[in-house]
């Protein structure tokens, strides 16, 4: 367990998603670990300004987060767009989903 998710109170489910979270810090301060849960809002907006790539790792993490595809995460987008590292990350998660 890493160190920001010990200080916190999670199911086991939202230790795995804020850890692997924790290893996009672009992305971490669009959830509220303390709270447990998605500053959509603040997420939404800074949509217009991330990557092509950021956009695509956040509309995974908030699918997973939410448990639905509302900000259109495209499997075949992320394929073609994201790095091998990033599509590891993708499809772990589609081996063995868990929702926090």
């Amino acid at each position: 367990m890493s160190v920001v998710t010990r200080q916190f109170h999670l199911s086991s489910e939202q230790k795995r998603f804020f850890e692997l979270l924790a290893q996009y810090p672009t992305l971490t301060g669009y959830w509220d670990i303390g709270e447990k849960r998605c500053l959509e809002d603040e997420l939404n907006e800074a949509m217009s300004v991330l990557s092509h790539g950021e956009r695509v790792m956040a509309q995974f993490f908030h699918a997973v987060w939410s448990g639905s595809d509302s900000l259109g995460l495209g499997l075949m987008e992320a394929a073609a767009t994201l790095d091998e590292t990033n599509r590891a990350v993708i499809a772990a998660w589609l081996a063995e989903p868990f929702y926090p």
